[in-house]
Parts: C-alpha cells; structure tokens; sequence
C-alpha cells in the first residue's frame, strides 16, 4: 500500500514538473509564428491538462495553416471536449477546413461521413412512406440511388485526396473496399490500391489480396497463396 502510495506521489510531482517545464524556445518559436512549433505547443498543454491553452494555441496554428488544428478542433466540438459543446455541425465545418489543408483525420472522417449515410436516414428526411403506389416507390428507390452513389462519389474523392497528397496505406485499402462497392470486385483500381497497401506493410493489405487470390479476381485464382497471405 505504502509503495502504491508512493508511486501515485511520485507520479503527481512528475506530472506538475511536465506542465510547468515548456521548451522556453519552443515556445518562443511558436509566438514568432512557427506553425510546427504552434502544433508542439498546443500538444504540450493538451497532455499536461491545460485544454485551454492548448484550443487558443490550435486557433493559432490553424490561423497560420494548420490543418491539424483543423482536425482538431474538430474532434473537440464532436466530443465536446476542451470547454467545447457538442457541436456535431460545427465539428463538422472544422473537419472540412482540416480535409482541404490535407489532414489525415479531417480526410477520413469526411470520407465516413458520406459513406455512413444509410438509405433509412434518406427516407426519414425526405419523408418517404410505404404507402406511395409502387410507381413511386420505384422512383424513390432509384433516386435513393443516385443520392447513395454521389455520397460514395465524393467519399471517395476524399481519399484520393488522402493517398495522393499523405501516401497513407489506410486510405488505400478504405478506397479499395468503396471502390469495389461503387463498381465491382474486377475494379482494377480498387486492386491497385490495395498492392500499394501492401507496399508499406499496412497489415489489412493482405486480408485484402488473399480475397482477391481466394476468388480469382483480377489475378489467377491460387488458393494456397490466399492462405499465404492470412499467415
């Protein structure tokens, strides 16, 4: 008890010691308008608890082109964090701020954005109801997908933003999964994304090719290399 005691002393001092000891020139770089240095900053007071000094300093960076201050900005009006209400709109304008200033967050969550829009969600806001004749629904039905297709379009176009500007291996296997959704599993694109995947050793790459190889699509169908690539 004594020594958990102790441990928990210890761990107090040292966590007052880190927020009161700032790099004096970190900080002095970040006040003549380094943008790094303005993310460091606001990372330092963020960890150290003091989310008010961090948000000032993430207006700041965003100020001076941050799009990770974009991001996150955004994520503590989703949350409701750092003295923020929950603000799902507002988070979601920040969010877009951060996407055209290429962070990989902003860019992924956008990306989920349209592609989480359901159907059940179109009807609820455009008023459908089952008791339209069948020629309607029909209408309705292909109009819910046209509306799904643009809002996988434009998903998409977030992660082609994602892997041409940040090279990420998760946005090219999320583009291969809605890509194969939007056409279909011979989308070579869709293949490709997913080898240069597997070029930086992003783990669900070869989940991914083994489906390929297990099913024959876009390559020769080769079982005992599917089961390779899931060793």
């Amino acid at each position: 008890m004594k020594k958990a005691i102790l441990l928990v002393l210890l761990f107090t001092f040292s966590s007052s010691s880190y927020a009161a000891s700032i790099n004096q020139n970190l900080l002095n770089k970040a006040k003549s308008g380094d943008r790094v240095s303005q993310e460091e900053v606001a990372k330092f007071y963020e960890f150290s608890g003091q989310e008010g000094d961090s948000l000032s300093w993430l207006y700041t960076a965003f100020e001076n082109g941050s799009g990770y201050a974009a991001g996150k900005i955004g994520e503590a009006y989703y949350d409701g964090i750092m003295g923020l209400n929950k603000d799902r709109h507002e988070a979601w304008s920040w969010y877009r701020k951060g996407a055209e200033l290429n962070d990989r967050t902003s860019l992924i969550f956008m990306s989920d954005y349209y592609t989480k829009e359901n159907v059940k969600q179109y009807r609820e806001s455009t008023g459908y109801s089952p008791n339209y004749s069948d020629s309607y629904k029909l209408q309705q039905q292909r109009k819910e997908e046209r509306e799904e297709k643009a809002r996988k379009e434009q998903a998409l176009k977030y992660l082609i933003q994602c892997i041409n500007k940040l090279k990420d291996a998760e946005c090219n296997i999320r583009y291969a999964k809605l890509q194969r959704s939007l056409v279909d599993n011979l989308d070579e694109s869709a293949f490709k994304a997913v080898q240069r995947a597997e070029k930086m050793g992003y783990p669900e790459a070869y989940t991914e090719l083994a489906f390929y190889y297990e099913n024959g699509y876009i390559v020769k169908k080769d079982t005992s290399k599917a089961y390779e690539y899931l060793q």
